[in-house]
């Protein structure tokens, strides 16, 4: 089969990726060394590293400054006619869609050409305007997708998005709400199928009204990298030490981390923070300001951003994992289920798909997801009790047992491609 891949961003190729990233990337390699001619459509930055690699193709996004309003409406007819051309010249036998800027392009070109198209939630974009499903006030949102997203106009970081959000009436935004959320449910109704990476994501997708036959549950991501277990601690470092993963905004919960070690270094003063990730803006000021009031800043590392080897050697190094997730985080997230696979300590936001993967006090300890207070409790009752950890380090849930067998899982990924194909015919 050809097949398509489109992301936003890809690792080894921009400066700037994440989970989502990373999972597309994976899926195409297992699918390349499984006899696939895998072929990438991903954005062109003036970051983009530049790429010898043939079988990716860039396109220029109008919009890349206003992503908010990019991502969300048809406006970028330049990108939509690029990414026709594109698959015109490729001819795929499915596309397959990870992104968000490039969602309407890549819907939009493979509708026309009659592409079967498929299209994996990693966020919710699909139901929310900022991917997320909280509301102005950081709660966590329950409405289903309509004219109240308007509120959420005036939350991006970038400045031109709000100069743009304060020039749009109320009601011309409340309509405009509407009018995204009937045209990403017509092209999420046209595709073949919509990819879960958890039971608990595809209940919430069936109760907002997709079908359920077209609703299929597939972690399509490679885990082999993390096959070996649990490994020593490198050297004769003393100290506690403690990883954090991912982007530094709010969403992510840092925030909660970094509150959380002021009662850590008080009941277990050699305890080192581990920060891997990248992020700008007032929420990263919001975290060096916290850091400084808390007296933390011998107990916090930021390391940056970095490539999945050295977080994947990182995790088999440290004492403990945390992943504070402060949204309906019902995609894994991956560095949950890689520091499972290695038998890590791990301490995780109960809410979405979490309690899917991790059972709190089998194999990790879940604590309610915007408590500074219960995560240093998990944190210090883990680091202190060797017999308690050893235990629930060693855990691995069913969920997570069945994702890491690649084979099985691809195998699931290769039948809905090749179902699609047969009712294209």
């Amino acid at each position: 089969m050809k097949i398509c891949l489109v992301s936003d961003y890809l690792p080894h190729i921009h400066d700037t990726w994440s989970g989502a990233e990373l999972v597309c990337w994976k899926t195409g390699e297992l699918l390349s060394k499984r006899g696939h001619k895998v072929i990438f459509i991903t954005l062109k930055d003036r970051n983009t590293k530049k790429s010898r690699i043939d079988n990716i193709f860039f396109i220029k996004c109008f919009f890349y400054r206003l992503q908010f309003i990019g991502k969300n409406f048809i406006l970028d007819i330049a990108a939509i006619f690029s990414t026709i051309n594109i698959l015109l010249k490729i001819r795929p036998d499915v596309v397959h869609i990870h992104s968000k800027l490039l969602f309407f392009p890549a819907a939009i070109g493979s509708w026309i050409l009659r592409i079967p198209f498929f299209y994996t939630v990693l966020d919710y974009y699909i139901l929310c305007p900022r991917n997320l499903l909280l509301r102005p006030n950081g709660q966590l949102c329950n409405y289903n997708q309509g004219e109240h997203c308007s509120d959420c106009f005036s939350l991006s970081d970038r400045g031109v998005v709000k100069f743009v959000d304060k020039l749009i009436p109320k009601s011309l935004k409340s309509f405009l709400c509407i009018i995204r959320k009937h045209t990403v449910d017509f092209f999420m109704n046209k595709s073949s199928k919509i990819i879960t990476f958890s039971e608990t994501s595809k209940n919430r997708l069936v109760n907002y009204g997709y079908s359920q036959d077209k609703i299929e549950v597939i972690y399509h991501y490679h885990f082999e990298s993390t096959a070996g277990g649990n490994c020593p601690r490198k050297g004769k470092d003393a100290n506690k030490r403690i990883l954090f993963v991912g982007s530094l905004i709010r969403h992510k919960g840092l925030h909660i981390i970094i509150a959380a070690m002021k009662d850590v270094v008080k009941e277990i003063p050699n305890s080192k923070l581990l920060v891997v990730g990248k992020g700008r803006g007032k929420f990263v000021d919001s975290i060096n300001r916290l850091i400084n009031e808390c007296s933390l800043c011998d107990y916090v590392d930021f390391l940056g951003h970095r490539d999945n080897d050295f977080v994947l050697d990182l995790i088999k190094d440290v004492d403990l994992v945390v992943v504070p997730e402060q949204w309906y985080s019902e995609f894994g997230p991956v560095i949950l289920i890689e520091s499972k696979l290695l038998h890590k300590q791990i301490v995780a936001s109960r809410i979405g798909s979490i309690p899917e993967f991790v059972r709190d006090g089998i194999d990790g300890i879940l604590v309610d997801f915007d408590n500074a207070h219960a995560f240093a409790k998990g944190m210090v009752s883990l680091l202190k009790s060797s017999d308690s950890s050893g235990r629930i380090a060693d855990g691995i849930s069913d969920a997570i047992k069945k994702i890491s067998i690649s084979d099985d899982v691809f195998d699931s990924l290769e039948k809905v491609y090749l179902s699609s194909l047969k009712e294209n015919n």
